[in-house]
């Protein structure tokens, strides 16, 4: 059920991201976590998605910004992220000797595509326009009621997955505790049509991050190539209007990222030129989701998933594995000292 008309409502309707790894100096958990998330939503994408317009396998440069310490390449050779070669930094445009990793499993998605493509499931069905106010447990089943108290449905699992909108939903309800916080951000795109000739040869052919993340060549929402930089962090903010102030951070944002192509395409982002686009992510404190039940005793068969933060393109399709694999009593997709980490139900005080 979805209060929306459609798809993309949310934060699922960002023109494009990516999905690609984060690395830390000791691969901690968010590090392992998130590479198996990434791993997980690029096989449902080659299974699922046309390349090439859907998404794509390019590879992403991570430019270490500001000399951040980052995991060193594995030395057998079995990663797949290492130092980025001196012509990979080069077709970034970056000077030579820039501090930069090269993760060769990571790409662009388009998650409107994502979503639409797996909603075409079988078994699925999909109710737009469905409001949900509250949950009430009746017996063996949950109840979910509209604003004017009229049941939508009854089932016995019922799964929340509206980001930081399930903290009004599941505040109410006795022993609910997950901490979520809402996260606004925005990204700033344009047409690649419309850049000079110079500007287009500074492109990188493969998306780039560090310091937000730039993507080219990607379809905008109107089907033509473009060019997409951001995103903005602004916490606490539940609202998501475009601003121009973002536009102007988004492009001191590339000038560090892309020092010269960000110089290059300053003109770009003239208000009456450039396009935005913002919404609202759910994180959590350790910045890692809360998946799975919620307190299986005092809330028995309500399940959450949500928490992804900036990181929901790498991690919803885990999430999604996981919280399957569990209802179904099937072997988990994350070893159990990983999978620990992400249940819901970290957060349940004792009875």
């Amino acid at each position: 059920m979805d209060r929306a008309k459609g798809l993309g409502a949310g934060a699922s309707g960002l023109p494009a991201g990516l999905a690609a790894p984060h690395v830390s100096p000791d691969d901690n958990v968010l590090s392992r976590i998130t590479r198996a998330g990434v791993q997980a939503t690029l096989q449902r994408a080659q299974t699922l998605l046309h390349s090439g317009t859907d998404w794509g396998l390019t590879g992403v440069l991570e430019h270490n910004v500001g000399g951040k310490r980052r995991r060193p390449p594995n030395p057998n050779g079995s990663d797949s992220s290492a130092l980025a070669s001196p012509a990979q930094i080069a077709a970034a445009g970056l000077p030579l000797g820039t501090p930069a990793l090269w993760h060769a499993q990571a790409g662009w998605i388009r998650p409107h595509q994502l979503v639409a493509a797996q909603l075409q499931t079988p078994g699925v069905q999909v109710l737009w326009g469905q409001g949900v106010h509250s949950l009430e447990r009746i017996g063996a089943e949950w109840t979910v009621r509209d604003a004017k108290g009229q049941p939508l449905g009854q089932a016995p699992w019922v799964v929340v997955a509206s980001a930081f909108d399930s903290l009004g939903l599941l505040q109410p309800l006795p022993g609910f505790a997950v901490p979520l916080n809402p996260l606004r951000g925005q990204i700033s795109f344009g047409h690649t049509t419309d850049l000079s000739a110079h500007e287009r040869r500074l492109l990188p052919p493969f998306p780039v991050n560090g310091h937000g993340s730039f993507i080219s060549g990607v379809p905008t929402p109107e089907g033509t190539p473009g060019w997409f930089i951001g995103s903005t962090f602004e916490r606490q903010c539940e609202q998501a209007p475009v601003r121009l102030e973002d536009h102007e951070a988004n492009r001191l944002r590339l000038s560090t990222l892309l020092p010269a192509l960000g110089e290059a395409m300053t003109a770009q982002f003239d208000p009456a030129r450039v396009q935005g686009w913002a919404g609202v992510r759910c994180t959590l404190p350790n910045r890692l989701p809360a998946v799975g039940h919620i307190d299986p005793e005092r809330l028995p068969g309500l399940c959450l998933s949500a928490g992804m933060g900036a990181r929901g393109i790498s991690l919803s399709v885990l999430c999604g594995e996981l919280l399957a694999a569990d209802l179904n009593h099937d072997p988990l997709p994350l070893p159990p000292e990983l999978s620990r980490h992400v249940r819901a139900e970290r957060y349940a005080n004792p009875a």
